[in-house]
């Protein structure tokens, strides 16, 4: 378990992020399961932001990332082995709120600024090519 501070003009958050070895991935590659932050000093409209993550296999198979309506404050995409288009969507078939062509083994992380990308149903990622990753930084509401 890791923590720190971060922030500026007086708002700052505390990180906590805990790192364990997924036993499917080697050392280098192992997920970043648990990202937390909270506030020192109130920091509208972030009260807290969680992390989700879903790898979508070999086969590769879309699915529900954050289930309920949420808020993404940061996205990190991964590749997988050949790369392709990861798309966001607001629940299964849903209106497509973020999308990001990813190059084989390469990742590539996005901040959203300001109050996040609102998704009022789920957070469902698809997936179009075998192994690819998502990580989304959340908060609930």
């Amino acid at each position: 378990m890791r923590s720190g501070w971060a922030g500026s003009a007086g708002n700052l958050l505390r990180l906590t992020a805990e790192v364990y070895a997924d036993p499917d991935m080697d050392a280098l590659n192992s997920a970043l399961r648990v990202i937390t932050f909270t506030e020192d000093r109130p920091m509208n409209p972030m009260e807290a932001v969680q992390s989700a993550w879903l790898d979508g296999g070999a086969t590769p198979t879309d699915g529900t990332v954050v289930a309920g309506p949420g808020r993404i404050r940061g996205v990190i995409f991964r590749g997988g082995t050949a790369g392709g288009l990861i798309t966001l969507e607001d629940g299964v078939g849903g209106t497509e709120l973020l999308k990001h062509q990813v190059t084989g083994g390469t990742s590539f992380e996005v901040i959203v600024p300001g109050s996040g990308i609102s998704f009022s149903s789920e957070v469902y990622a698809d997936f179009a090519a075998a192994n690819q990753q998502v990580t989304v930084l959340y908060s609930v509401g």
